[in-house]
């Protein structure tokens, strides 16, 4: 078994994020209540709109000046995050994402830090458990 993500890595529109060192992607859904009489006051709930929110972050290359590429209200494309650099099979593929928030940082005797937030768009989201 292995359980670090030390070779994790995250790619959007057909290219590697610069820098990325972690992600999490969380399935998202409204909860709408389907209950009924015959429920016998017993909750239904049925999911209604779906979703995918990621979160990205890595470190910038102050030397390049590149900073991987996305601002928010990017459209990315062919989203691909994986648990191991290795992995064929991403562990999310997302067709279609908007960035939705962007953050920078920095500090002294640190590093400059980018974190970024993006939503799928449409129904192409393909989840594939680990191998």
């Amino acid at each position: 078994m292995s359980i670090t993500g030390r070779k994790l890595t995250a790619y959007a529109n057909g290219s590697e994020l610069d820098g990325n060192n972690g992600w999490t992607a969380e399935e998202t859904g409204d909860v709408l209540d389907a209950t009924v009489g015959r429920d016998r006051g017993f909750e239904r709930e049925d999911m209604g709109v779906q979703g995918l929110h990621v979160t990205v972050k890595g470190v910038h290359d102050v030397s390049t000046g590149t900073l991987a590429g996305i601002r928010r209200g990017t459209i990315l494309t062919d989203v691909q995050l994986f648990r191991d650099l290795d992995d064929a099979t991403p562990a999310y593929s997302i067709d279609e994402a908007l960035v939705v928030r962007f953050r920078l940082g920095a500090e002294v005797r640190g590093r400059f830090e980018w974190e970024c937030e993006f939503h799928s768009r449409g129904d192409v989201v393909t989840y594939a458990d680990p191998v």
